[in-house]
């Protein structure tokens, strides 16, 4: 599995303008040491990789910045929801097992994965009550509230992805383009 797919699927969350992304990785048998290779250069940035599960035969590869995802399950709405869906609060990592128990339950992905993406809990709310139908727009999710803030948030993230896209073709390495962000405020740093 290459930088260059990390990059691809992960460019937002390198950068620190979100807080998780999620990906199919490869299945090869150099994986544990690609996942050991990147957790070394990205942990003292503040991000971190992990494999979920193996679906098909395939690893589902899940990036992200513990102190900002954390920060983002802490408000009563995604409470709530994470709440209705079997999550008795805990830290992060208990969290995050529960999400990789709920995955390994169905072919689908549970609908409160959308928290762990940094989708805004008000969508993430409407599609669970929607069924995933009726949404306002489209893109990395389906929006049911702020349509305007986003349609900006898509097109940043796209943007962001194509920018790191462009530099790693022109050599710029993984650890150079992931942004270190304090672990404690989750504050970005140059």
């Amino acid at each position: 599995m290459s930088d260059a797919k990390l990059i691809h699927y992960c460019a937002p969350t390198l950068a620190g303008i979100k807080a998780a992304n999620i990906f199919n990785g490869d299945d090869s048998p150099d994986l544990d040491a690609v996942l050991s290779r990147w957790n070394a250069t990205l942990n003292p940035k503040g991000v971190n990789v992990l494999c979920f599960l193996k679906k098909n035969g395939r690893p589902l590869i899940f990036v992200y910045r513990p102190s900002t995802l954390e920060g983002r399950l802490q408000n009563a709405e995604s409470e709530a929801i994470l709440k209705a869906y079997g999550y008795t609060g805990g830290s992060l990592s208990d969290r995050l097992s529960r999400l990789a128990g709920r995955l390994s339950e169905s072919d689908d992905f549970p609908h409160e994965i959308g928290l762990f993406l940094d989708y805004p809990a008000a969508d993430v709310k409407g599609f669970i009550n929607h069924q995933g139908k009726a949404c306002k727009c489209a893109g990395c999710w389906k929006v049911y509230d702020d349509e305007k803030g986003a349609l900006c948030r898509f097109a940043q993230y796209k943007k962001c992805t194509r920018v790191y896209e462009r530099c790693y073709a022109k050599g710029f390495a993984l650890d150079k383009l992931t942004v270190e962000c304090h672990r404690e405020s989750g504050e970005r740093r140059s």
